[in-house]
C-alpha cells in the first residue's frame, strides 16, 4: 500500500474525529432551525424545544466519528504489519459505520473504494 494511501487514512482519521466539531448543514424542528455542529447545539437556549434532540444528534455523530477513527487507527496498525486484508477490513468497518452520515461526511467511503480497487 502506498504512502499516499497511508496519508489518506490518517486524513480520514483526523476528519472523522472532527465531524461533530466542524459539522454540516442540519436542521431541527418544524421551522427547520439550522444547528450545524455540536457546539451550536449546546449553545441553543434551553427554551428551544429541540435542543435535546440536536445535542443528542451531534453527540451521536461525535461517537460514530470516534469509532470510525478507531477503525482507521487499526487499519494503520495492520498496514504497518503488511496485513492488507486486515487493513481493508478495518477501513470497511469505518465506512460501514459512516453510511448513515455518508452524504455529509464524505470521509471513509472514498478511502475504502480506492483501497479495494488497488487491492483488486
Amino acid at each position: 500500500m502506498s504512502q499516499d494511501m497511508k496519508s489518506k487514512v490518517k486524513d480520514a482519521i483526523d476528519r472523522s474525529m472532527k465531524w461533530a466539531e466542524t459539522g454540516w448543514e442540519t436542521t431541527f424542528g418544524p421551522r427547520k432551525t439550522p444547528v450545524n455542529s455540536l457546539k451550536e447545539a449546546k449553545e441553543l437556549p434551553d427554551t428551544f424545544a429541540f435542543k435535546i434532540e440536536a445535542v443528542s444528534h451531534w453527540e451521536k455523530i461525535r461517537e460514530v466519528g470516534e469509532e470510525c477513527a478507531d477503525y482507521g487507527k487499526k487499519a494503520l496498525e495492520t498496514l504497518e504489519k503488511g496485513d492488507m486484508k486486515g487493513t481493508i477490513d478495518n477501513v470497511y468497518c469505518a465506512q460501514y459505520l459512516e453510511k448513515f452520515y455518508e452524504k455529509q461526511s464524505k470521509t471513509w467511503k472514498p478511502v475504502y473504494e480506492e483501497m479495494a480497487k488497488q487491492a483488486a
